[in-house]
């Protein structure tokens, strides 16, 4: 709770209104075409929101909190583990954020969202971005540093889809041959994001225990 509470802090100190001026971006494009304001909102948070573990890491490194913790009486499982279920939270926030967005939208402007679906669906996407950069974020930064982890965020966004291309064109198979309900994709979206955070949090600990023999 400890650990947590000490991010939670440096979020909170670092909160600028620069964040505000992202969501320009929302607004610009909504005035062509305002079907977009809904989407670009909702990925605009899950961005916010996910970003955060790896400005409290960059932190950590310019005050040197590596030997400031090694003091502690704490394993790195419980270090390692502040981090990601900070994560969780964030992303829970941002899913409600998005969720609360999508209400404002159904009563107040029916027009810019296609209902309850739409909201239910972008809520889930908000929720799965988060974990998945943080996913990919928090062993990159421990393994490489932060600003060096921001390459390895680019290399998977960048091979992941064209693995995934090469896939489908080498067997044949079509994004139409994929038939599956609604709740078949949510069920395997949040299965899948378990199985990725679990693997992640075993490498962040192996990796954070790597360095401090180093």
């Amino acid at each position: 709770i400890g650990m947590i509470k000490k991010d939670v802090y440096l979020i909170l100190k670092n909160l600028s209104v620069v964040y505000l001026l992202a969501f320009l971006i929302a607004i610009i494009p909504a005035t062509q075409n305002s079907a977009m304001l809904f989407p670009i909102l909702s990925f605009l948070l899950a961005v916010i929101f996910s970003t955060q573990i790896a400005v409290t890491m960059d932190l950590d490194e310019k005050s040197n909190w590596k030997k400031i913790v090694f003091a502690m009486p704490l394993s790195k499982y419980i270090e390692v583990a502040g981090k990601y279920v900070l994560s969780l939270l964030l992303a829970v926030l941002a899913a409600g954020f998005v969720f609360l967005f999508g209400l404002l939208f159904v009563y107040g402007l029916p027009s810019l969202t296609k209902g309850w679906a739409e909201i239910i669906a972008y809520s889930s996407i908000s929720f799965c971005l988060c974990v998945l950069y943080n996913a990919i974020m928090i062993p990159a930064t421990y393994k490489f540093g932060s600003s060096k982890s921001r390459i390895v965020l680019v290399v998977f966004v960048a091979i992941l889809p064209t693995i995934g291309t090469l896939i489908m064109s080498r067997t044949g198979v079509t994004i139409s041959m994929i038939a599956l309900t609604p709740q078949t994709i949510v069920l395997l979206c949040f299965t899948g994001m378990f199985i990725i955070e679990f693997i992640s949090f075993i490498l962040s600990v192996k990796i954070r225990k790597k360095r401090d023999k180093i």
